[in-house]
């Protein structure tokens, strides 16, 4: 499977591999200054939905019919999903947009892909996909993509 780091972190603020501009990192920080502009929602959601269509994309691409919720981490209690329940694409996507929102933790799994959230609005998906695919989807979203492998991977098979 190949793997790939996906983020809105435009790499030439890279230095040395660490990340420099001051960003917003997560939806707790709406209404702060960034650059001395106030990151607003709107801004937020634009940035979500991009990670999302990447999602739908890939698992469009890929010809996935479902993953699998593996290592739910529900601390606050609201997630209606339970760990190990088979997902199809409406319920992918409405996880996916409550771990960006860092409502609850998971990883999303089949054996044709993986979706893992990471810190500060990092995401790793694996598939079968060559880079240069994976890297079309991604830009045609405005997001940049490094070959990275995924941490959270606990499964060798993912």
């Amino acid at each position: 499977m190949n793997e790939c780091r996906i983020s809105k972190y435009n790499d030439k603020f890279r230095i040395n591999g660490i990340y420099t501009k001051d960003e917003w990192t997560g939806i707790d920080d709406i209404g702060k200054k960034y650059d001395n502009i106030i990151f607003t929602y709107d801004e937020y959601h634009k940035v979500e939905s991009s990670y999302l269509n990447v999602i739908k994309n890939v698992f469009n691409t890929v010809e996935a019919k479902y993953l699998q919720i593996q290592g739910l981490e529900d601390y606050k209690h609201v997630c209606k999903y339970i760990d190990k329940q088979i997902v199809e694409l409406n319920d992918i996507i409405n996880i996916s947009q409550d771990c960006l929102r860092e409502k609850y933790w998971c990883r999303l799994e089949s054996d044709k892909m993986f979706i893992h959230f990471g810190y500060d609005f990092y995401l790793y998906i694996g598939s079968d996909l060559t880079y240069n695919k994976m890297k079309k989807i991604v830009f045609d979203q405005g997001l940049y993509i490094e070959k990275r492998k995924s941490p959270y991977k606990v499964n060798e098979n993912f």
